[in-house]
């Protein structure tokens, strides 16, 4: 196969992923503006996770418009793979219950990253207060104690567990996620690839030793990768932060319109691949 036979073939890929993940961000465009205003801890976890990756999203759509940037948005795709794991870890675990110590969590965070300040002698005089920082001692320590983990500890993890843990977790219990083995199989492949792009790695490295014309059909891979994870993510979540609404509330006006959207994409695309 020629180069130019190459490059015909992926450009044909990239314009359909771009397709794909531009007509999902105005599917969910709505429901990512949207604001619950509860204390369901679930609600308001998804509600976030939801906004951010439509940000993301946003970003990846916008660098694609040349393909140089394929892999700082195969890097940003690496993140929403992150955001899509834990999500799915809890929805397989009790996503009621994990979101409430994900919530508590948020003040160890806090906490650690007071620690990381005095470790490093930053003197953070000019942002926070002592009543600041007393408030910050004091709800580690009530989060510590709802969470069961000892002063102590160094905790930087909600659940103890890694990304490899929880996609094990998964795997153990996949009749409980809304994909295949081997759709998920793939997404962690490319979250491999997009590891390469956040570490200084050899393998990457070397690549870019190649000829321009090998480069290049390369920064595109990249870019059409990446255009395929975040309408992957983004599909998944918002497919899931619907149904939890749904659930609460049938008539949730933003949620019907929004699963509805959805579903006009997934056909539509289901048309364009039956035809080609």
């Amino acid at each position: 196969m020629t180069n130019d036979e190459k490059n015909k073939i992926i450009d044909q890929s990239l314009q359909r992923h771009l397709d794909e993940l531009s007509d999902t961000l105005k599917a969910i465009e709505s429901l990512a503006a949207h604001r619950t205003h509860t204390n369901d801890a679930a609600v308001k976890l998804m509600n976030a996770l939801l906004t951010r990756n439509y940000y993301t999203g946003c970003s990846i759509l916008t660098l694609s418009q040349d393909y140089h940037n394929g892999p700082a948005a195969l890097d940003l795709a690496r993140q929403m793979i992150e955001d899509m794991v834990n999500l799915e870890w809890m929805v397989v675990n009790d996503i009621e219950i994990q979101a409430v110590k994900f919530d508590h969590f948020v003040s160890i965070d806090r906490m650690n990253s007071l620690k990381a300040a005095e470790l490093i002698n930053l003197d953070l005089s000019g942002e926070l207060t002592e009543d600041d920082i007393a408030k910050i001692t004091e709800e580690d320590k009530s989060a510590r104690q709802a969470l069961r983990i000892a002063e102590d500890e160094d905790r930087r993890s909600y659940n103890k567990r890694d990304f490899s843990q929880m996609v094990n977790d998964i795997k153990a219990k996949l009749d409980k996620a809304p994909f295949t083995e081997a759709n998920m199989n793939r997404i962690l492949w490319l979250y491999i690839q997009g590891n390469y792009k956040n570490h200084t790695s050899p393998n990457e490295l070397l690549t870019y030793l190649q000829p321009e014309k090998d480069v290049i059909l390369q920064l595109k891979g990249d870019m059409q990768y990446a255009l395929y994870v975040a309408y992957a993510v983004l599909s998944t979540i918002a497919m899931r932060y619907v149904k939890h609404l749904l659930d609460i509330d049938p008539e949730y006006e933003v949620a019907q319109a929004t699963l509805e959207k959805l579903l006009t994409v997934h056909d539509e695309l289901k048309e364009q691949s039956g035809d080609e």
